[in-house]
């Protein structure tokens, strides 16, 4: 089972991902966890923000599990783990997390207010830190999103709804936070090509739904998969649709590596 597979294995992030920085609005942001956190250099490219999260960890089977977040063993996050994390020498940290179980799976697919705080909390812990932070769709890929080819217009709409939930939430975020589009893609009743125009659809969706929350942070970064699972090329051929502007968009392969926890 995927689940006791996911339990099993020490996770190691080596993602076929394309980086693309989304240069915005320059504005400063304010708060406790900015004044807490030393100010991220800016960067030129999308692989200078990929430099500048190495090394990388890994907080799997935490949020990302299944039904809650010990469920897998792990005992709740606390802000002395990203300090130890810190501490360590890593730059920053992939929160995967499963948004399937704490949401309502009918329109319009609200997120639990609980569980959405939560998740903030842990990531606002991460950046107190000074560390990067990538934060995802997980095993909802094998829960729901798998379902499109036989259920296109409920899975994109559940798909858009649950990314405009979180963009909104985190909108105010530094350019620290970075948005993964979808954890290993996978779709059932589809063949390779078939697959290819699913990921490339829901990758196309997610960067105009990021893009359009997040315009006022000063540089926004996403992470859209290069392909489904068992199909997935050494490029992909999906790119950013145009903004309108002339400023710069950057698309190469994260190649982040992570350790992290296991159960």
């Amino acid at each position: 089972m995927r689940q006791a597979r996911s339990r099993r294995r020490r996770v190691g992030w080596v993602a076929g991902l394309f980086l693309t920085l989304l240069a915005t609005v320059s504005t400063s942001r304010t708060g406790a966890v900015a004044a807490a956190r030393p100010a991220p250099a800016a960067a030129a490219s999308a692989m200078d923000s990929v430099a500048a999260m190495q090394p990388s960890w890994n907080l799997g089977n935490t949020l990302d599990a299944i039904p809650d977040e010990t469920s897998w063993g792990n005992p709740p996050v606390t802000k002395a783990l990203f300090d130890t994390v810190r501490s360590q020498g890593f730059r920053s940290v992939r929160i995967p997390v499963t948004w399937g179980n704490h949401q309502s799976d009918q329109a319009p697919y609200t997120i639990d207010a609980a569980f959405l705080s939560r998740v903030r909390q842990v990531v606002d812990w991460a950046q107190a830190d000074g560390l990067r932070v990538v934060l995802n769709l997980h095993h909802d890929s094998w829960q729901w999103i798998n379902k499109m080819a036989s259920g296109h217009d409920q899975v994109l709409a559940r798909y858009d709804a649950t990314w405009q939930q979180i963009a909104t939430a985190f909108k105010d975020e530094p350019r620290t936070l970075l948005f993964e589009s979808i954890n290993e893609p996978a779709f059932d009743n589809a063949d390779d090509a078939r697959k290819m125009a699913l990921v490339d659809e829901l990758n196309t969706s997610f960067h105009s739904i990021v893009r359009a929350a997040v315009r006022t942070r000063s540089a926004s970064s996403s992470c859209p998969p290069s392909a489904p699972l068992r199909t997935r090329p050494s490029w992909t051929t999906w790119q950013p649709p145009s903004t309108g502007s002339t400023t710069p968009i950057w698309s190469r392969p994260c190649t982040t590596t992570a350790s992290g926890r296991s159960a």
